[in-house]
């Protein structure tokens, strides 16, 4: 979920940059175009922190579960624990 509101505020970073790079020093809207791109860049550097936190957490939730079970097995993507069958 966290991943994809990051790249949901890096898609608007990116179209606000290119609104403000097409409208012209003396259009009205740019300071305004440039105040949203400042929110935009506020709320996409708090997503990209709590992704790296969320990230962070899983890895040592996976370091834990190994050595509580080396055969303990994970799908990051699905959320799925489980273990290896051999």
């Amino acid at each position: 979920r966290h991943q994809r509101v990051a790249s949901h505020v890096l898609h608007r970073c990116t179209a606000l940059q290119q609104q403000i790079d097409n409208s012209t020093e003396d259009d009205e809207n740019a300071f305004f175009l440039q105040n949203d791109l400042s929110l935009a860049n506020d709320n996409l550097s708090k997503a990209t922190k709590t992704l790296e936190e969320n990230r962070k957490e899983l890895d040592e939730v996976e370091y834990l579960l190994n050595i509580v079970n080396p055969k303990l097995v994970w799908d990051r993507k699905e959320g799925l624990i489980g273990t290896n069958i051999v």
